[in-house]
């Protein structure tokens, strides 16, 4: 018994452990703040999980859009970048997004998320305007309905090329 006990141990931790770390990071690990925090202090919050509830100001598409930082003039908003957008947020409405803060460097973004390429949206100088802001990358984007936007990671497929399997 002892000797099942001894190698059953290690086991049990190492699983416990692993779930843990798979199951991601927990509310606990969240700081709900406003937009306008965000966007006065984007260093204090660089790497750390938000939660923000904000109108949506603009979306400029499914997986980019900006929360309304409520500050009087014309300061940029927060950028929000979505990875797994369902759809997007309908401009003018509030929600609720949840994602890690980081900052805006145009060429690490593009680099990290391959499919944004800042250059093919309409509206130009968006790099520009968000320079040496914050960025919250979203892996939860409420809607005041209750709706979210992103796709569960354990429903994504592998997407394949055709003919390949």
């Amino acid at each position: 018994m002892r000797l099942f006990l001894a190698a059953a141990l290690p086991c049990l931790l190492v699983s416990t452990l692993a779930s843990a770390y798979a199951a991601g990071p927990t509310e606990h690990d969240v700081q709900c703040i406003t937009a306008g925090k965000l966007a006065e202090s984007p260093a204090r919050w660089d790497g750390t999980r938000v939660r923000v509830t904000a109108e949506v100001e603009r979306a400029y598409s499914a997986q980019v859009f900006t929360l309304d930082d409520d500050a009087a003039g014309p300061s940029p908003d927060v950028l929000v970048i979505v990875p797994r957008a369902v759809r997007a947020p309908d401009e003018e409405s509030v929600a609720t997004v949840t994602g890690s803060v980081r900052p805006f460097v145009k060429e690490a973004l593009e680099r990290d998320f391959r499919w944004l390429d800042f250059a093919s949206f309409r509206e130009r100088g968006i790099a520009e305007r968000f320079r040496a802001h914050p960025v919250i990358v979203a892996d939860s984007v409420l809607t005041d309905e209750g709706q979210e936007l992103v796709e569960p990671a354990a429903v994504r497929t592998k997407r394949t090329r055709p003919g390949r399997r």
